[in-house]
């Protein structure tokens, strides 16, 4: 209670204080400017030798111009700039408040960034390392695999991790025109890409279940730990490079949605051919 009293006297006591500080100033200011005007009127008096009336006639005079430019610039500065000013700032501001709003929505969705760049923005060695369940379904990812296949050897011995793969089955003819004929991409180009892909996967032992099915993704899905990485396929020709790349929550309700695909991708497949594993 003490320190409470303290604290609203010394605000009565300062306050005054700083207000009579601030009027001082504000004399001392307004007695230099009175004393310029005087040395002013005395300088002129004794250059040009007139009488003390026509100088203040003449200094009036440049008073009244001056104070009509600064009016006629306010004026100006109130009608036009001012207006001009406040639109484009509530043009900035309507922008930022519906960039937040956009990103609320997207975030209440379970979406928690989105880009273009696959490979650059999305920062999959801290995902890569902060995992211990790293689910992967697409056509291959054999680029992805070379990339970060050391990073996963070290998440492996540190974390214990364990890795379900998922590829569409090469081996199967039927599988393979499928995808050569959807993607534009030679049969043998694709078969040798799918190969490679097992390939890089062996020295990763038994962390890694392969497992080939017999349909083809129609989007790419990495879940590592608690984030899901998802891109819709484009089997455009002269497609461009970049793609639009989701990054999710995995325990919001679209991820929960995404991991129940996958679950279900993987049991009919087991179902329909237990020996592809």
């Amino acid at each position: 209670m003490g320190d409470s009293h303290e604290g609203r006297k010394s605000g009565f006591v300062t306050r005054p204080m700083r207000v009579w500080s601030h009027h001082v100033a504000a004399w001392i200011c307004l007695c230099c400017a009175l004393l310029c005007l005087v040395a002013i009127l005395l300088m002129r008096l004794h250059n040009s030798g007139s009488n003390l009336s026509d100088i203040l006639n003449q200094l009036g005079e440049n008073i009244l111009f001056t104070l009509f430019a600064a009016l006629t610039v306010g004026f100006a500065w109130e009608l036009l700039g001012k207006d001009a000013f406040s639109r484009e700032l509530q043009q900035h501001t309507d922008k930022i408040l519906q960039h937040t709003g956009l990103s609320n929505a997207l975030a209440d969705q379970g979406i928690l960034d989105t880009t273009t760049d696959f490979e650059q923005e999305i920062p999959w060695k801290e995902y890569i390392a902060d995992a211990d369940e790293i689910d992967v379904c697409w056509w291959a990812g054999l680029g992805w695999v070379q990339k970060h296949r050391p990073t996963i050897e070290r998440a492996g011995k540190k974390n214990g991790l364990r890795i379900r793969y998922v590829i569409p089955d090469a081996d199967n003819v039927n599988i393979l025109t499928q995808m050569a004929a959807v993607s534009g991409i030679k049969s043998e180009q694709l078969k040798n890409t799918h190969d490679s892909v097992c390939e890089e996967l062996q020295p990763l032992g038994k962390i890694v279940e392969l497992h080939k099915i017999k349909k083809l993704p129609q989007y790419g899905m990495v879940r590592l730990g608690s984030r899901i990485v998802f891109f819709p396929y484009s089997h455009l020709r002269g497609r461009p490079i970049g793609r639009p790349t989701f990054v999710i929550d995995s325990n919001s309700e679209l991820g929960e949605r995404f991991m129940r695909d996958f679950e279900e991708l993987l049991r009919d497949n087991e179902e329909s051919s237990p020996s592809s594993s």
